[in-house]
């Protein structure tokens, strides 16, 4: 079929952290990493596209330097 090689039929494109949208080969992405979430279990930690990544990268900045983020 000639849609079998489409990005939404592709299992193997990761899929943004926030808008769970697929990400393109050559799309820019954001690897965020938050302390808290090191595995990304919680839903924090990992790719995001570039526009996406904005403020959850923020936030993990700010999270990852607080004394209570090894809690």
């Amino acid at each position: 079929m000639a849609l079998d090689g489409a990005p939404e039929r592709n299992p193997r494109l990761p899929r943004c952290t926030a808008c769970k949208q697929l990400i393109a080969p050559n799309e820019p992405v954001t690897p965020v990493y938050f302390q808290t979430d090191p595995e990304g279990t919680q839903g924090l930690t990992g790719l995001y596209h570039q526009l996406c990544g904005r403020r959850f990268q923020s936030l993990a900045r700010a999270a990852n330097m607080s004394p209570w983020s090894g809690f």
